[in-house]
Protein backbone atom coordinates (compact mmCIF):
# COMPACT_ATOMS: atom_id res chain seq x y z
CA UNK A 1 0.00 0.00 0.00
CA UNK A 2 1.09 3.76 -0.29
CA UNK A 3 2.40 5.70 2.94
CA UNK A 4 -1.31 6.78 4.21
CA UNK A 5 -4.37 5.09 2.93
CA UNK A 6 -8.38 6.55 3.74
CA UNK A 7 -11.29 4.68 4.10
CA UNK A 8 -14.53 6.61 3.02
CA UNK A 9 -18.09 6.75 3.83
CA UNK A 10 -19.16 3.47 0.70
CA UNK A 11 -21.87 4.03 -1.49
CA UNK A 12 -24.41 1.03 -0.76
CA UNK A 13 -27.90 1.01 -2.95
CA UNK A 14 -28.47 3.72 -6.03
CA UNK A 15 -30.43 5.99 -3.34
CA UNK A 16 -27.94 6.79 -0.91
CA UNK A 17 -26.31 10.00 -0.47
CA UNK A 18 -25.24 10.06 2.89
CA UNK A 19 -24.42 8.15 6.27
CA UNK A 20 -24.06 8.43 9.91
CA UNK A 21 -21.45 6.88 11.73
CA UNK A 22 -23.13 4.53 14.33
CA UNK A 23 -20.43 2.50 16.42
CA UNK A 24 -16.82 1.87 15.92
CA UNK A 25 -15.71 -1.46 15.86
CA UNK A 26 -11.78 -1.01 16.23
CA UNK A 27 -9.56 1.66 17.76
CA UNK A 28 -6.49 3.55 17.18
CA UNK A 29 -3.41 2.02 16.65
CA UNK A 30 -5.21 -1.27 15.47
CA UNK A 31 -4.10 -3.08 12.63
CA UNK A 32 -6.76 -3.52 9.62
CA UNK A 33 -6.43 -6.37 6.85
CA UNK A 34 -8.93 -5.81 3.85
CA UNK A 35 -11.98 -6.81 4.47
CA UNK A 36 -12.08 -6.46 8.11
CA UNK A 37 -15.35 -4.31 9.67
CA UNK A 38 -14.35 -1.24 11.65
CA UNK A 39 -17.40 0.83 11.49
CA UNK A 40 -20.97 0.69 11.51
CA UNK A 41 -23.16 3.15 9.77
CA UNK A 42 -26.76 3.82 9.78
CA UNK A 43 -28.03 5.26 6.26
CA UNK A 44 -31.63 5.82 5.03
CA UNK A 45 -33.25 2.54 6.46
CA UNK A 46 -30.54 0.09 8.03
CA UNK A 47 -27.12 -0.05 10.22
CA UNK A 48 -24.48 -1.30 7.37
CA UNK A 49 -21.20 -2.24 8.10
CA UNK A 50 -18.32 -0.78 6.64
CA UNK A 51 -15.19 -3.40 5.70
CA UNK A 52 -12.01 -1.85 4.89
CA UNK A 53 -10.78 -2.17 1.33
CA UNK A 54 -7.35 -0.88 2.62
CA UNK A 55 -4.97 -2.29 5.48
CA UNK A 56 -2.52 -0.90 7.41
CA UNK A 57 -2.73 0.59 10.88
CA UNK A 58 -5.37 2.36 11.84
CA UNK A 59 -3.38 6.03 13.04
CA UNK A 60 -6.55 8.25 12.68
CA UNK A 61 -10.25 7.74 13.74
CA UNK A 62 -11.76 10.87 11.87
CA UNK A 63 -15.72 10.90 11.69
CA UNK A 64 -17.17 10.33 15.65
CA UNK A 65 -20.52 8.44 16.37
CA UNK A 66 -23.66 10.69 15.37
CA UNK A 67 -21.48 12.65 12.37
CA UNK A 68 -23.80 12.49 9.13
CA UNK A 69 -21.21 12.36 6.44
CA UNK A 70 -21.71 12.31 2.57
CA UNK A 71 -20.45 9.41 0.49
CA UNK A 72 -16.77 9.62 0.19
CA UNK A 73 -16.42 11.14 2.76
CA UNK A 74 -13.21 10.60 5.25
CA UNK A 75 -13.82 8.03 7.87
CA UNK A 76 -10.31 7.35 9.07
CA UNK A 77 -6.78 7.22 7.97
CA UNK A 78 -3.95 4.18 7.34
CA UNK A 79 -0.51 4.74 7.72
CA UNK A 80 2.72 2.82 8.39
CA UNK A 81 4.48 3.58 11.99
CA UNK A 82 7.29 5.70 10.49
CA UNK A 83 4.90 7.98 8.59
CA UNK A 84 5.29 11.33 11.46
CA UNK A 85 1.78 12.57 12.89
CA UNK A 86 2.40 15.53 11.06
CA UNK A 87 1.83 14.13 7.98
CA UNK A 88 -1.30 12.25 9.00
CA UNK A 89 -2.76 15.37 10.31
CA UNK A 90 -2.00 17.31 6.71
CA UNK A 91 -3.35 14.13 4.80
CA UNK A 92 -6.73 14.72 6.46
CA UNK A 93 -6.72 18.48 6.66
CA UNK A 94 -6.48 18.67 2.75
CA UNK A 95 -8.13 15.71 2.18
CA UNK A 96 -10.50 15.84 -0.88
CA UNK A 97 -13.69 12.88 -1.98
CA UNK A 98 -12.66 11.03 -4.79
CA UNK A 99 -14.86 12.86 -7.69
CA UNK A 100 -14.29 16.15 -5.99
CA UNK A 101 -12.04 18.32 -6.97
CA UNK A 102 -10.33 20.59 -4.80
CA UNK A 103 -10.61 23.80 -7.06
CA UNK A 104 -14.63 22.97 -6.52
CA UNK A 105 -13.86 22.93 -2.80
CA UNK A 106 -12.51 26.14 -2.74
CA UNK A 107 -14.96 27.82 -4.80
CA UNK A 108 -17.74 26.85 -2.07
CA UNK A 109 -15.78 28.51 0.57
CA UNK A 110 -15.30 31.52 -1.44
CA UNK A 111 -18.45 31.30 -2.97
CA UNK A 112 -20.08 31.32 0.64
CA UNK A 113 -19.63 35.05 1.84
CA UNK A 114 -21.31 35.92 -0.86
CA UNK A 115 -24.29 33.78 0.31
CA UNK A 116 -23.96 35.26 3.35
CA UNK A 117 -24.09 38.87 2.20
CA UNK A 118 -27.24 38.47 0.04
CA UNK A 119 -29.06 36.88 2.92
CA UNK A 120 -28.08 39.78 4.95
CA UNK A 121 -29.30 41.52 2.11
CA UNK A 122 -32.69 40.54 2.01
CA UNK A 123 -33.32 40.12 5.41
CA UNK A 124 -31.99 43.59 5.99
CA UNK A 125 -29.87 41.70 9.55
CA UNK A 126 -26.76 42.47 10.01
CA UNK A 127 -24.74 39.10 11.72
CA UNK A 128 -23.61 40.33 15.05
CA UNK A 129 -19.58 39.99 15.48
CA UNK A 130 -19.85 37.35 18.26
CA UNK A 131 -21.36 34.81 15.45
CA UNK A 132 -18.04 34.94 13.66
CA UNK A 133 -17.18 31.15 14.49
CA UNK A 134 -14.84 30.58 11.69
CA UNK A 135 -11.66 29.87 13.74
CA UNK A 136 -13.86 26.89 15.79
CA UNK A 137 -12.06 23.39 15.07
CA UNK A 138 -15.32 21.61 14.58
CA UNK A 139 -16.41 18.66 11.29
CA UNK A 140 -18.33 20.26 8.18
CA UNK A 141 -21.53 18.25 9.38
CA UNK A 142 -21.26 20.50 12.94
CA UNK A 143 -20.53 23.49 11.16
CA UNK A 144 -23.38 23.07 8.74
CA UNK A 145 -26.05 22.03 11.43
CA UNK A 146 -24.83 25.21 13.43
CA UNK A 147 -25.44 27.60 10.56
CA UNK A 148 -28.78 25.58 9.56
CA UNK A 149 -30.09 26.05 13.77
CA UNK A 150 -28.20 29.56 14.30
CA UNK A 151 -25.87 28.27 16.70
CA UNK A 152 -22.80 30.12 17.25
CA UNK A 153 -19.85 27.22 17.66
CA UNK A 154 -17.95 29.05 20.50
CA UNK A 155 -20.69 28.50 22.29
CA UNK A 156 -20.44 24.81 22.24
CA UNK A 157 -18.67 22.60 24.41
CA UNK A 158 -16.32 20.28 21.86
CA UNK A 159 -16.38 16.85 23.29
CA UNK A 160 -14.84 15.40 19.58
CA UNK A 161 -11.27 14.12 19.14
CA UNK A 162 -8.53 16.81 19.11
CA UNK A 163 -10.90 19.37 20.81
CA UNK A 164 -13.29 19.59 18.21
CA UNK A 165 -16.74 20.46 18.05
CA UNK A 166 -18.75 17.77 16.56
CA UNK A 167 -22.63 17.13 15.65
CA UNK A 168 -23.50 15.95 19.21
CA UNK A 169 -22.12 19.15 20.52
CA UNK A 170 -24.00 21.34 18.23
CA UNK A 171 -27.09 19.73 19.00
CA UNK A 172 -26.53 19.84 22.50
CA UNK A 173 -25.94 23.90 22.60
CA UNK A 174 -29.13 24.14 20.21
CA UNK A 175 -30.90 22.48 23.27
CA UNK A 176 -29.33 24.40 25.98
CA UNK A 177 -30.76 27.35 23.83
CA UNK A 178 -33.96 26.71 23.50
CA UNK A 179 -34.41 25.45 27.26
CA UNK A 180 -32.92 28.75 28.22
CA UNK A 181 -36.03 30.65 25.42
CA UNK A 182 -38.50 28.56 27.25
CA UNK A 183 -37.57 28.77 30.73
CA UNK A 184 -37.53 32.58 30.44
CA UNK A 185 -39.80 33.85 27.63
CA UNK A 186 -40.31 36.77 29.39
CA UNK A 187 -36.81 37.88 27.86
CA UNK A 188 -38.06 37.82 24.30
CA UNK A 189 -41.02 39.17 25.08
CA UNK A 190 -42.17 41.68 22.46
CA UNK A 191 -43.50 45.01 23.60
CA UNK A 192 -47.41 44.28 22.40
CA UNK A 193 -46.86 40.79 24.49
CA UNK A 194 -45.83 43.12 27.49
CA UNK A 195 -48.99 45.66 26.89
CA UNK A 196 -51.61 43.01 26.33
CA UNK A 197 -50.23 39.96 28.63
CA UNK A 198 -53.68 38.73 28.53
CA UNK A 199 -52.84 38.15 24.58
CA UNK A 200 -51.77 34.54 23.11
CA UNK A 201 -48.28 33.89 21.98
CA UNK A 202 -47.62 34.08 18.42
CA UNK A 203 -45.40 32.41 15.98
CA UNK A 204 -42.54 34.92 15.64
CA UNK A 205 -39.36 34.99 13.04
CA UNK A 206 -36.28 35.64 15.65
CA UNK A 207 -32.69 36.27 14.46
CA UNK A 208 -30.53 33.27 14.89
CA UNK A 209 -27.58 33.58 13.01
CA UNK A 210 -28.11 34.96 9.76
CA UNK A 211 -31.03 32.34 9.03
CA UNK A 212 -34.60 33.46 10.28
CA UNK A 213 -36.93 30.57 11.70
CA UNK A 214 -39.69 30.02 13.00
CA UNK A 215 -40.02 29.85 16.77
CA UNK A 216 -43.14 28.31 18.31
CA UNK A 217 -43.36 29.00 22.15
CA UNK A 218 -45.32 26.30 24.06
CA UNK A 219 -47.81 27.96 26.27
CA UNK A 220 -46.90 28.44 29.68
CA UNK A 221 -44.38 26.71 30.92
CA UNK A 222 -44.85 22.97 29.05
CA UNK A 223 -41.84 20.78 29.43
CA UNK A 224 -40.47 19.61 26.16
CA UNK A 225 -37.66 17.70 24.73
CA UNK A 226 -36.34 18.50 21.73
CA UNK A 227 -35.54 14.88 19.53
CA UNK A 228 -33.29 15.32 16.42
CA UNK A 229 -34.92 13.45 13.60
CA UNK A 230 -32.01 10.83 12.42
CA UNK A 231 -31.10 9.49 9.19
CA UNK A 232 -34.35 7.16 8.40
CA UNK A 233 -36.59 9.63 9.98
CA UNK A 234 -35.52 12.00 7.16
CA UNK A 235 -35.78 9.66 4.75
CA UNK A 236 -39.09 8.72 5.30
CA UNK A 237 -40.07 12.48 5.70
CA UNK A 238 -38.60 13.41 2.26
CA UNK A 239 -39.75 10.66 0.32
CA UNK A 240 -43.31 10.29 1.88
CA UNK A 241 -44.10 14.54 1.81
CA UNK A 242 -42.17 14.17 -2.16
CA UNK A 243 -44.75 11.25 -2.92
CA UNK A 244 -48.07 13.10 -1.14
CA UNK A 245 -47.16 15.86 -3.03
CA UNK A 246 -46.47 14.33 -6.60
CA UNK A 247 -48.60 11.75 -7.00
CA UNK A 248 -52.30 12.37 -7.07
CA UNK A 249 -53.58 9.56 -5.03
CA UNK A 250 -56.95 8.18 -5.29
CA UNK A 251 -58.34 5.33 -2.93
CA UNK A 252 -60.52 2.25 -3.45
CA UNK A 253 -62.23 0.24 -0.45
CA UNK A 254 -63.34 -3.38 -0.45
CA UNK A 255 -65.16 -5.41 2.62
CA UNK A 256 -63.92 -8.90 2.14
CA UNK A 257 -64.91 -11.67 4.30
CA UNK A 258 -62.04 -14.06 6.28
CA UNK A 259 -64.20 -17.20 7.72
CA UNK A 260 -62.82 -19.33 4.94
CA UNK A 261 -59.23 -17.69 4.97
CA UNK A 262 -58.89 -18.62 8.93
CA UNK A 263 -60.22 -22.08 8.35
CA UNK A 264 -57.86 -23.36 5.67
CA UNK A 265 -55.45 -21.53 7.97
CA UNK A 266 -55.89 -23.45 11.01
CA UNK A 267 -55.85 -26.50 8.76
CA UNK A 268 -52.56 -25.58 7.30
CA UNK A 269 -50.70 -24.33 11.01
CA UNK A 270 -52.15 -27.73 12.00
CA UNK A 271 -51.31 -30.38 9.40
CA UNK A 272 -47.38 -28.77 10.15
CA UNK A 273 -46.62 -27.79 13.41
CA UNK A 274 -43.50 -26.46 12.35
CA UNK A 275 -45.83 -23.96 9.98
CA UNK A 276 -46.81 -20.89 11.24
CA UNK A 277 -48.87 -19.24 8.36
CA UNK A 278 -50.24 -15.68 9.52
CA UNK A 279 -53.09 -13.77 8.12
CA UNK A 280 -50.82 -11.42 6.80
CA UNK A 281 -49.13 -14.29 4.46
CA UNK A 282 -52.16 -14.91 2.84
CA UNK A 283 -52.75 -11.30 1.87
CA UNK A 284 -48.97 -11.16 0.57
CA UNK A 285 -49.81 -14.52 -1.54
CA UNK A 286 -53.32 -13.08 -2.26
CA UNK A 287 -51.90 -9.60 -3.40
CA UNK A 288 -48.90 -11.42 -5.63
CA UNK A 289 -52.02 -13.45 -7.65
CA UNK A 290 -54.02 -10.30 -8.02
CA UNK A 291 -50.91 -8.11 -9.73
CA UNK A 292 -50.01 -10.91 -12.00
CA UNK A 293 -54.23 -10.80 -12.68
CA UNK A 294 -54.05 -7.24 -13.39
CA UNK A 295 -50.42 -6.42 -14.83
CA UNK A 296 -51.28 -2.87 -14.54
CA UNK A 297 -50.64 -2.19 -10.76
CA UNK A 298 -47.71 -4.05 -11.00
CA UNK A 299 -45.75 -1.81 -11.56
CA UNK A 300 -43.29 0.97 -11.02
CA UNK A 301 -43.06 4.99 -12.07
CA UNK A 302 -40.00 6.13 -13.31
CA UNK A 303 -40.69 10.02 -13.22
CA UNK A 304 -37.26 11.42 -14.97
CA UNK A 305 -37.92 9.35 -17.72
CA UNK A 306 -41.98 8.98 -17.83
CA UNK A 307 -41.66 5.60 -18.40
CA UNK A 308 -43.80 2.47 -16.39
CA UNK A 309 -42.15 -0.42 -16.02
CA UNK A 310 -44.74 -3.32 -15.72
CA UNK A 311 -42.93 -6.79 -13.96
CA UNK A 312 -43.91 -9.99 -14.81
CA UNK A 313 -43.19 -10.89 -11.07
CA UNK A 314 -44.68 -9.56 -8.24
CA UNK A 315 -42.48 -8.53 -5.27
CA UNK A 316 -44.28 -7.38 -2.71
CA UNK A 317 -42.74 -5.19 0.50
CA UNK A 318 -44.16 -5.00 3.36
CA UNK A 319 -44.19 -2.01 5.94
CA UNK A 320 -42.74 -3.52 9.27
CA UNK A 321 -42.54 -1.10 12.11
CA UNK A 322 -38.74 -0.70 13.60
CA UNK A 323 -37.35 1.82 16.10
CA UNK A 324 -37.13 5.18 15.06
CA UNK A 325 -39.48 4.28 11.84
CA UNK A 326 -40.29 1.86 9.80
CA UNK A 327 -38.84 -0.16 6.65
CA UNK A 328 -40.56 -2.49 3.93
CA UNK A 329 -38.90 -5.81 3.25
CA UNK A 330 -39.21 -7.34 0.14
CA UNK A 331 -40.95 -10.93 -0.87
CA UNK A 332 -39.24 -11.24 -3.96
CA UNK A 333 -41.24 -13.29 -6.57
CA UNK A 334 -44.05 -13.45 -4.10
CA UNK A 335 -46.44 -15.11 -6.66
CA UNK A 336 -44.28 -18.24 -7.18
CA UNK A 337 -43.68 -18.97 -3.56
CA UNK A 338 -45.89 -21.08 -1.29
CA UNK A 339 -47.32 -19.98 1.85
CA UNK A 340 -44.90 -21.60 4.09
CA UNK A 341 -42.14 -20.33 1.87
CA UNK A 342 -43.79 -16.39 2.09
CA UNK A 343 -44.04 -17.00 5.82
CA UNK A 344 -40.27 -18.13 6.12
CA UNK A 345 -38.77 -15.70 4.71
CA UNK A 346 -41.43 -13.01 6.22
CA UNK A 347 -40.31 -14.08 9.74
CA UNK A 348 -36.78 -13.43 8.31
CA UNK A 349 -36.96 -10.34 7.52
CA UNK A 350 -38.89 -8.55 9.90
CA UNK A 351 -36.49 -10.08 12.26
CA UNK A 352 -33.08 -8.90 10.50
CA UNK A 353 -35.19 -5.47 9.76
CA UNK A 354 -35.80 -4.88 13.61
CA UNK A 355 -31.98 -5.54 14.08
CA UNK A 356 -30.88 -3.62 11.61
CA UNK A 357 -29.30 -6.29 9.42
CA UNK A 358 -31.04 -6.01 6.32
CA UNK A 359 -29.10 -5.49 3.45
CA UNK A 360 -29.78 -2.26 0.49
CA UNK A 361 -31.53 -5.08 -2.12
CA UNK A 362 -33.65 -6.41 0.35
CA UNK A 363 -35.70 -3.52 1.39
CA UNK A 364 -35.29 -1.04 -2.03
CA UNK A 365 -37.43 -1.20 -5.20
CA UNK A 366 -40.85 -3.73 -5.10
CA UNK A 367 -43.72 -3.63 -7.14
CA UNK A 368 -46.68 -3.27 -4.37
CA UNK A 369 -46.65 -2.52 -0.98
CA UNK A 370 -48.68 -3.85 1.90
CA UNK A 371 -49.02 -1.91 5.38
CA UNK A 372 -50.86 -3.83 8.19
CA UNK A 373 -52.14 -2.09 11.09
CA UNK A 374 -54.97 -5.04 12.02
CA UNK A 375 -53.06 -5.35 14.84
CA UNK A 376 -53.15 -2.37 16.64
CA UNK A 377 -56.97 -2.45 16.24
CA UNK A 378 -57.34 0.09 13.28
CA UNK A 379 -60.17 -0.76 11.15
CA UNK A 380 -59.69 1.20 8.07
CA UNK A 381 -56.89 3.83 6.82
CA UNK A 382 -55.36 5.17 4.18
CA UNK A 383 -51.67 4.87 3.39
CA UNK A 384 -49.40 6.75 1.14
CA UNK A 385 -47.54 5.39 -2.21
CA UNK A 386 -43.75 4.58 -2.07
CA UNK A 387 -42.41 5.65 -4.92
CA UNK A 388 -41.17 4.30 -7.32
CA UNK A 389 -44.33 1.71 -6.73
CA UNK A 390 -47.35 2.75 -8.13
CA UNK A 391 -50.12 1.36 -5.56
CA UNK A 392 -50.18 0.80 -1.94
CA UNK A 393 -52.46 -1.42 0.18
CA UNK A 394 -53.73 -0.78 3.77
CA UNK A 395 -54.87 -3.45 5.59
CA UNK A 396 -57.23 -3.15 8.35
CA UNK A 397 -57.90 -5.91 11.16
CA UNK A 398 -60.48 -8.44 11.02
CA UNK A 399 -63.61 -8.15 12.98
CA UNK A 400 -66.99 -9.85 13.45
CA UNK A 401 -69.81 -7.54 11.41
CA UNK A 402 -73.14 -7.91 10.52
CA UNK A 403 -73.28 -9.08 6.67
CA UNK A 404 -76.28 -10.03 4.46
CA UNK A 405 -76.62 -13.28 2.77
CA UNK A 406 -79.85 -14.10 0.46
CA UNK A 407 -81.97 -11.74 2.90
CA UNK A 408 -81.06 -12.91 5.66
CA UNK A 409 -78.58 -10.97 8.43
CA UNK A 410 -75.41 -13.78 9.39
CA UNK A 411 -72.47 -12.96 11.33
CA UNK A 412 -69.12 -12.85 9.57
CA UNK A 413 -65.18 -12.07 10.24
CA UNK A 414 -64.86 -9.26 7.88
CA UNK A 415 -61.42 -7.18 6.76
CA UNK A 416 -61.82 -3.65 5.40
CA UNK A 417 -58.68 -3.10 2.35
CA UNK A 418 -58.11 0.39 1.53
CA UNK A 419 -55.86 0.39 -1.94
CA UNK A 420 -54.14 4.59 -2.78
CA UNK A 421 -52.93 4.26 -5.82
CA UNK A 422 -50.96 6.95 -8.11
CA UNK A 423 -53.71 8.35 -10.62
CA UNK A 424 -50.95 9.49 -13.28
CA UNK A 425 -49.99 5.56 -14.18
CA UNK A 426 -53.30 3.77 -12.50
CA UNK A 427 -56.99 4.11 -13.74
CA UNK A 428 -59.99 4.12 -11.10
CA UNK A 429 -61.13 0.54 -13.40
CA UNK A 430 -57.83 -0.68 -12.95
CA UNK A 431 -57.99 -0.31 -9.40
CA UNK A 432 -60.95 -1.64 -8.80
CA UNK A 433 -60.42 -4.63 -11.23
CA UNK A 434 -57.35 -5.32 -8.70
CA UNK A 435 -59.59 -5.11 -5.66
CA UNK A 436 -61.77 -7.07 -7.16
CA UNK A 437 -59.71 -9.89 -7.54
CA UNK A 438 -58.01 -9.23 -4.37
CA UNK A 439 -61.54 -9.83 -2.95
CA UNK A 440 -62.06 -12.86 -4.60
CA UNK A 441 -58.89 -14.94 -3.08
CA UNK A 442 -59.79 -14.02 0.07
CA UNK A 443 -63.03 -15.30 0.07
CA UNK A 444 -61.73 -18.23 -1.79
CA UNK A 445 -58.61 -18.94 -0.45
CA UNK A 446 -57.77 -22.26 -2.30
CA UNK A 447 -57.59 -20.66 -5.43
CA UNK A 448 -54.30 -19.25 -4.50
CA UNK A 449 -52.98 -23.05 -3.39
CA UNK A 450 -53.90 -24.38 -6.76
Amino acid sequence: MSAIEAITVPKWGLTMTEGTVSQWLVEEGAVIQIGDEVVDMETSKIVNTVESIVSGKLRRIVAQPGETLEIAALLAVLADDDVPDNEVEAFIANYVPEGVASTDVMAKSSAAPKEVAIDQAETSLEAPEELDDSDVKTTPVARRLARELGVNLHECQATGRGGRVGKADVEAAWARIQKTTNDHPEDSATPEAEENSNVEPKVRIEQQGVAQTPNIQPLGNSEFKAIPMNAMRRTIADRLQSSKQTAPHFRVTVDAELDALLAIRNQVNQSNPETNVSVNDFLIKACACALIKVPELNIQFDEASQTIRQFSNADIAVAVAIEGGLVTPIINTANRQSLSEISNRMRDLAARAKSGQLTAEEFQGGTFCISNLGMYGVRQFDAIINPPQGAILAVGGGEQRAVVREGDIQVATVMTLSLSSDHRVIDGAQAAEFMRELKRLIESPALMLA
